[in-house]
């Protein structure tokens, strides 16, 4: 159940290919960098800025393809669902603690067609 006090909904494109990270039990832990752009025009030329976003996921053991993320690629338009999280990093016995994106759902928000024919044209 998601907290409705700790969720957002984001939509951008992918800057980079999803990058996995496998864990002892089989199971991955994903990163995605998602560019998003702002709803308001700023600085001297009035141009859209964007924001660039890191994102967390969880890909369970077995799960086929890498579930929705084995589809996604650089430019894919998703809308992603999330929550804030606490993480706790340590490193020589000294605790870090930072906030992370993390992904409750993925959606992709283009055709096969539309993402196979810029792959298509990148590789050309």
């Amino acid at each position: 159940m998601i907290n409705a006090m700790n969720f957002g909904l984001i939509c951008g494109r992918l800057t980079k290919d999803p990058v996995y990270f496998e864990n002892a039990d089989g199971s991955f832990n994903v990163i995605l960098n998602l560019a998003s752009k702002r709803n308001f025009k700023s600085g001297k030329d009035h141009e859209y800025q964007s924001d660039f976003i890191e994102f967390r996921g969880f890909i369970p053991k077995g799960t086929a393809n890498k579930g929705v993320y084995g589809y996604l690629g650089t430019g894919d338009k998703v809308l992603i669902q999330y929550t804030m999280r606490s993480v706790v990093s340590e490193k020589k016995k000294e605790k870090t603690y930072y906030q992370s994106c993390f992904i409750e759902g993925v959606q992709i928000l283009e055709g096969r067609t539309v993402r196979e024919n810029r792959r298509a044209e990148k590789n050309a």
